[in-house]
């Protein structure tokens, strides 16, 4: 699931949800969501998040999870 795999990208790079969140200009609590399954987070959610964590989108989604372009 990309939410498992956001949160290996993460914590491989040393990263804590605060330190993501702040490269990627969003809340912390919004990592969390996204991290626990809460939410799945719109397409620039994940572009964001691959730039900060210098991997791809592709790369995130690896388990061919749909992103949802609404954002929910």
């Amino acid at each position: 699931m990309a939410d498992h795999l956001l949160r290996v990208h993460r914590e491989k790079r040393g990263l804590s949800q605060a330190a993501l969140a702040q490269a990627m200009g969003v809340d912390r609590t919004y990592i969390s969501l996204v991290e626990s399954n809460r939410r799945q987070g719109p397409l620039e959610f994940w572009l964001k998040a691959a730039k900060a964590l210098s991997t791809t989108v592709d790369d995130l989604m690896a388990s061919g999870d749909i992103l949802d372009i609404g954002g929910n």
